[in-house]
């Protein structure tokens, strides 16, 4: 249905100006009047009509029903001067009713109008059917100089003036023509000055610029009559139509007022509504709903100035009840102050869309713990942990590595790495130091270094730096320069070769140290049963034994039969916790063992660790808490401990890895079921799955990777260890 399109203001103001041009009774007006506003209401209810076509269909019905009827008043007398040429047109009354919003001339035209209350549903003007123009309503009649009625169609013109002679016309008006005065039977006429005969409408300036204006009528081909009559209270008529001069309407420099439906309309270039008040806030309230639309593509703008704050508050007015606030710096925070662009005290959901973090190519300044950014340049997500950035981990849990260029390394560069067990200590192999200090290797047990025969492994370092094997020192010239030798033979082939510094003197082949508890070697040979005596401070010598002993060409020394007297032998050289043992032909006397040694029993006894190979057969005991307990070794099985014992897993299937149950027995999963693996565990040995790549630890390349174990799908295999200055490698042509 095109309603919309048929029903429009300019249609509706022509069909109601008919009604009143075509004579139209007053009640038959009301009632098509009437139907048409019901009609327009039936439109507007299903929607036929949008919002604004229908505020202006019906403004104008009301402006319609607003319009002054045509009163009946006594009728004044117009004589023609000179029957029949020239009229003598005697005015026996003159009345001029006219309508500007004057409160008295509006009750006096519209006593009889029907509106649901005492005053009009909207502003409108006597007569008057748009705001900016007017009309009069006059009223008189035709006669001829012995007073007979003019019943023929007349010419008629109106003027108005400001002057009461003289002066220009401010508007002239003419029924004329076909459009002359026709007299009803008695010579009475009524006109709309401003409206009928197609007059052009009276503009308002006339009234509102002119304290007084006076009304000149000129019929036929006469003069002007005299005098002329006055528009009686005019200026106090246009001050009750304008309220203190100003018009009522919704344009600039008029009073603004509430329509019959309710809104107050501004139809000015960029209006505003403003309070000046510096000392008290202004308010805009509602009982119920606000809204704040705007039409087309027009933006709703909420401005503070200067250093002002937008608050938005639900459930009261203070600032508790901020739920958002937006300050003057543009921060956004909702639930709280902000301190960021946007911040945010509570969750965040986003229900069907997406969250896109900040995008840098580099780590960019931290906000906090927390905080969260994605790198353009690794297409990495990192979040900083209050000490710095780390890489969000990805894939499945317990995937913490990352493999690329032929080398596998853990996502994570910063961290140590521990094999066979959960803690520095306990772990079977360690990579230290990883994240600062001094990168440590660390074995807990021998490290073999497998070559075909022939073949010699070296432990070299590179780029000059000296090797560090506990407090002993080789420089890279392969110079021991520091360190203490603890063995027991030292066996030096050819002294010329020997140098010494820092305290040790060596004269032609006599080696000796300045300091007190020094050596002095000595090679000349002693007399027989002489033997070498120590000295605490100065130089040892040979002294000659005598009596009971005697000491062989070959070193033995012998104590005559019952030369023993009392329980204690003396010699050189003890030391608490030595034994001496014999070996078949000599007494040896043996250095006391470590912390944790076993004496080893046999024709030459030794200390060492108990050998669950050859020293133990059968089943090992083990105490703990006073119980003894058996444990039986499984093939493939690993020992773990419970409250109280030592006990051996189950063996797992090939491809298996050993998963921790907290406080309970470990057990043996499918290496897919916890990640991306990619190792290998066979025989008790721990190898990559990829044989052909490289190890890095500490790093994601070569040069950076604290530990490298490369070369290993061509080349020569190297094990890398890098410091703080330089690194260590090891070859496998055996080059340290």
């Amino acid at each position: 249905m095109e309603l919309k399109s048929k029903i429009t203001r300019e249609q509706l103001v022509k069909y109601l100006h008919s009604l009143r041009e075509n004579g139209v009774s007053l009640s038959d007006l009301e009632i098509k009047t009437a139907n048409v506003e019901n009609f327009i209401d039936w439109a507007y209810q299903r929607s036929y009509l949008n919002k604004d076509v229908f505020k202006q269909l019906k403004n104008e019905i009301a402006n319609f029903k607003l319009k002054p009827k045509e009163a009946e008043k006594t009728v004044p007398q117009i004589q023609t001067k000179k029957p029949p040429l020239q009229r003598y047109i005697a005015f026996l009354i003159l009345v001029i009713f006219m309508s500007a919003l004057g409160a008295g001339i509006y009750s006096r035209f519209f006593a009889n109008t029907k509106t649901p209350y005492a005053y009009p549903s909207s502003f409108t003007f006597p007569g008057v059917t748009a705001g900016t123009k007017r009309t009069l309503s006059f009223q008189g009649r035709l006669t001829d100089n012995i007073g007979n009625p003019i019943t023929t169609k007349t010419d008629v013109v109106f003027n108005l003036y400001n002057v009461s002679t003289g002066g220009s016309s401010l508007y002239t008006g003419s029924c004329t023509g076909v459009g002359g005065i026709s007299p009803d039977q008695d010579g009475i006429f009524n006109v709309l000055i401003g409206s009928d005969c197609g007059m052009s409408a009276i503009d308002s300036s006339v009234f509102t610029n002119n304290a007084t204006v006076y009304l000149g009528i000129t019929i036929g081909t006469d003069d002007e009559m005299t005098p002329r009559q006055q528009i009686a209270n005019v200026a106090y008529a246009m001050n009750a139509e304008t309220l203190q001069g100003l018009p009522p309407g919704n344009t600039a420099s008029t009073i603004p007022f509430i329509s019959n439906q309710g809104d107050l309309l501004i139809a000015a270039d960029a209006p505003a509504i403003r309070s000046i008040n510096t000392s008290a806030n202004f308010a805009l309230t509602s009982a119920q709903t606000i809204t704040i639309a705007s039409a087309s593509t027009g933006d709703v703008v909420l401005q503070a100035t200067e250093s002002g704050t937008i608050k938005f508050r639900t459930g009261g007015d203070t600032d508790l009840n901020n739920r958002m606030v937006i300050d003057s710096a543009g921060l956004v925070g909702i639930g709280l102050n902000p301190t960021q662009a946007l911040e945010v005290s509570g969750n965040i959901y986003a229900n069907t869309g997406q969250i896109r973090l900040g995008n840098f190519a580099s780590a960019p300044d931290n906000i906090g713990s927390g905080s969260l950014y994605y790198n353009t340049d690794t297409n990495k997500v990192y979040y900083y942990n209050g000490v710095s950035w780390a890489e969000m981990g990805a894939g499945s849990a317990g995937d913490f590595w990352n493999q690329a260029l032929g080398t596998i390394y853990p996502k994570n560069s910063t961290v140590d790495l521990l094999i066979g067990g959960t803690s520095t200590a306990s772990a079977k192999f360690a990579f230290l130091n990883v994240n600062s200090g001094t990168p440590v290797a660390s074995v807990a047990g021998n490290i073999s270094l497998a070559s075909d025969p022939g073949t010699v492994r070296n432990i070299s370092s590179t780029a000059g730096n000296a090797l560090s094997v506990n407090n002993l020192t080789i420089g890279s010239n392969g110079v021991i320069t520091s360190g203490i030798w603890n063995g027991t033979d030292i066996d030096i082939s050819d002294y010329t070769n020997l140098t010494a510094t820092s305290g040790i003197v060596l004269t032609d082949d006599q080696l000796t140290h300045s300091i007190a508890n020094g050596y002095k070697h000595m090679p000349a040979d002693g007399s027989a049963n002489q033997i070498l005596q120590y000295s605490s401070a100065g130089t040892a010598k040979w002294i000659t034994v005598s009596g009971d002993i005697s000491i062989a060409d070959e070193g033995g020394v012998t104590i005559g039969t019952n030369a023993v007297d009392g329980t204690n032998i003396s010699l050189a050289s003890e030391a608490a916790g030595d034994i001496m043992y014999f070996d078949g032909t000599d007494w040896v006397r043996l250095t006391k063992g470590t912390s944790g040694q076993v004496l080893h029993s046999g024709d030459a006894p030794s200390w060492g660790a108990i050998s669950l190979t050859s020293d133990v057969t059968g089943i090992l005991p083990l105490s703990s808490g006073g119980t003894n307990k058996n444990m039986t070794a499984v093939n493939g099985g690993i020992v773990w401990t419970d409250s109280d014992s030592m006990e051996v897993t189950d063996a797992g299937t090939p491809g298996q890895i050993l998963q921790s149950s907290g406080a309970g027995a470990p057990t043996w999963v499918d290496a897919s079921s916890v990640g991306e693996n990619y190792w290998n565990i066979d025989s008790g040995a721990l190898s990559t799955k990829n044989s052909t790549v490289d190890l890095l630890v500490g790093g994601q390349s070569t040069a950076s990777a604290k530990f490298a174990f490369i070369n290993v799908l061509t080349g020569t295999p190297t094990a890398s260890v890098s410091g703080t200055t330089g690194s260590t490698y090891l070859t496998a042509d055996g080059t340290l």
